[in-house]
């Protein structure tokens, strides 16, 4: 009697894909060199790599980072290490292909509108160093081992963050990923030690044992040759990448229309926040205290400071709404759950940052303080896409404002007058086109 089960049926099984992954590491260029804050280190990815792709889901940066300050403890930013990083830069040939600039500021943004206190307190843990809703984890003085992170690649370029998955290797020159960290007071906080020890300089955080961890995927040259003939010699990438303008204002109750000059084609959405540069202290005359940078994370605490609407101008209208958008927690958090496609699936959104907006700002440790802003930690949203929920296809169209004059239109309180100094960084979102053409350059470039 046989003991197979009566369902079964007897069938040749599918024959195994014609190729084969495996995972490779590599070495910044120059490598052997220490690597301190404030340093800019390089990566030379594929080239010439026939048959390769990368899979650049399952990739990551690899490093080791040491405190070696004799007294002073450093605490991560709340987005992890990732937030050490002033710029990451992706160029093939000296031509650009994504440059993320305030890089340190755009992910602890972006961790505070997506992270879950599980993600937190649990994978993201471990990989980055994240820890707690208002801080990420804490180097020890003296350190002698230090502490390895891995983060990953597909948030450090736009062709990485591409729907395709997979970024071919055999282009006549090398994919060159650039990452500046920044100095020893861009983010995070240094311990407020008592007696006080030295200032902290660059030279404190140490990164080694640097690399990228690639995972690449050969194909059988004939499986190659007919993907790109299928593509007719130019591999397309529809990428998601941002741009960056900086503003410094004082909070006096006064509107303000801000020049954005933004330049594309398909703009997605325009997120916007404010760092907070001084305290007041006094009044009558009115006093401040600058904030000290060693002892506060100022690139991770978004203040309010008394904002209550916000639009988006093209050409002199609105757009997107008939009226300026409210800054009150809710219809905030209603906008950026539109922008995350998920003011639908509210029951399942666990947003420990708007919930505990009060937690967020309590990040500035040392003489500074709290800082102190009117209505809390806050994030602007101000989503641009015609179909909010197709973000992820072609469907997702924005708004063309190539040829258009742009605006950033905010109203304050007009009863709080702080006249305290911010950064408002604002970080428009939008879709990029990259391609590789195989039959003629050999090269990456950006189409749109």
């Amino acid at each position: 009697m046989s003991g197979l089960p009566s369902s079964f049926i007897a069938k040749k099984s599918a024959d195994g894909a014609s190729a084969t992954s495996y995972i490779t590491r590599i070495v910044p260029v120059a490598s052997g060199k220490n690597i301190y804050m404030n340093d800019t280190f390089q990566f030379k990815i594929g080239g010439l790599q026939k048959n390769m792709y990368l899979d650049v889901n399952n990739s990551f940066l690899k490093f080791r980072i040491k405190n070696s300050h004799p007294a002073k403890s450093f605490t991560l930013p709340k987005c992890g290490v990732g937030g050490l990083f002033s710029s990451c830069q992706l160029q093939m040939a000296g031509a650009t292909l994504s440059n993320y600039q305030e890089y340190g500021v755009w992910r602890n943004m972006n961790h505070m509108k997506n992270a879950t206190e599980e993600s937190i307190k649990g994978c993201m843990n471990t990989l980055v160093g994240t820890s707690e809703v208002n801080k990420g984890e804490t180097l020890a003085a003296a350190d002698t081992q230090g502490v390895v992170f891995c983060d990953p690649i597909k948030h450090h370029a736009s062709l990485f963050n591409s729907s395709a998955k997979y970024v071919p290797l055999f282009a006549r020159d090398s994919l060159d990923l650039i990452y500046t960290l920044g100095a020893a007071d861009y983010a995070g906080f240094w311990e407020n030690d008592s007696p006080v020890s030295a200032t902290p300089i660059n030279s404190h955080l140490e990164l080694s044992d640097v690399e990228l961890v690639l995972s690449v995927v050969q194909l059988d040259p004939s499986v190659t040759q007919s993907h790109t003939s299928a593509h007719d010699g130019m591999f397309i990438f529809e990428t998601t990448s941002y741009g960056l303008n900086s503003f410094s204002h004082t909070l006096d109750g006064v509107p303000k229309s801000l020049n954005l000059g933004l330049g594309y084609t398909n703009l997605q959405e325009v997120n916007f926040v404010m760092t907070q540069q001084n305290i007041k202290t006094g009044i009558n005359p009115d006093t401040f205290q600058s904030i000290d940078p060693y002892l506060c994370d100022t690139r991770g605490v978004f203040v309010k400071g008394g904002l209550k609407k916000a639009g988006f101008i093209v050409d002199g209208s609105l757009i997107e709404a008939t009226r300026l958008v409210d800054t009150t927690s809710a219809e905030s958090l209603a906008m950026e759950l539109i922008s995350l496609s998920g003011l639908d699936k509210m029951e399942h959104v666990s947003r420990p940052y708007m919930s505990k907006a009060q937690v967020a700002v309590n990040s500035h440790e040392g003489t500074g303080g709290i800082i102190a802003n009117v209505g809390g930690a806050f994030i602007g949203t101000l989503d641009l896409c015609t179909y909010k929920n197709g973000r992820q296809s072609a469907v997702c169209s924005g708004r063309n404002v190539l040829s258009a004059s742009t605006q950033l239109s905010l109203e304050y309180d007009t009863s709080v007058s702080l006249q305290e100094s911010v950064n408002l960084l604002v970080f428009p979102v939008y879709r990029q086109i990259l391609a590789l053409d195989v039959q003629n350059t050999g090269m990456f470039s950006v189409l749109q």
